[in-house]
């Protein structure tokens, strides 16, 4: 939830693992197919100057960015993307965060430009 002071932030705990997921759509499209590894992204998350201790282990075997026109989606093109977080060492899971930014590199020559 935003706020007008900016005191609002997102936290995760526990002892399991957590997801991130976002996907979107277009209709009537057809793009070649790209699936990125979990390993070939890159991301950041930004407590906001909460200075707040991390705690996860990032699951690059289980996390994901796919582009394009998925198979069984008739002529839909998405873009999907996971990226899974593990307890740490300790097995503790502690994230506090006001955004989480993530990038791949890609074919920019295989994507559908609207």
């Amino acid at each position: 939830e935003a706020s007008m002071n900016n005191d609002k932030y997102i936290s995760i705990t526990g002892n399991e693992r957590t997801r991130v997921e976002f996907q979107a759509k277009i209709p009537d499209c057809e793009s070649p197919y790209q699936d990125i590894s979990g390993a070939d992204l890159t991301f950041e998350l930004d407590d906001g100057g909460l200075d707040a201790s991390q705690q996860y282990t990032y699951s690059a075997d289980n996390s994901f960015l796919s582009l394009g026109t998925c198979d069984g989606c008739a002529r839909e093109c998405e873009i999907f993307t996971r990226m899974q977080f593990e307890p740490d060492a300790n097995g503790v899971l502690d994230m506090k965060l006001k955004s989480l930014t993530f990038s791949a590199n890609y074919d920019p020559q295989s994507v559908t430009q609207e």
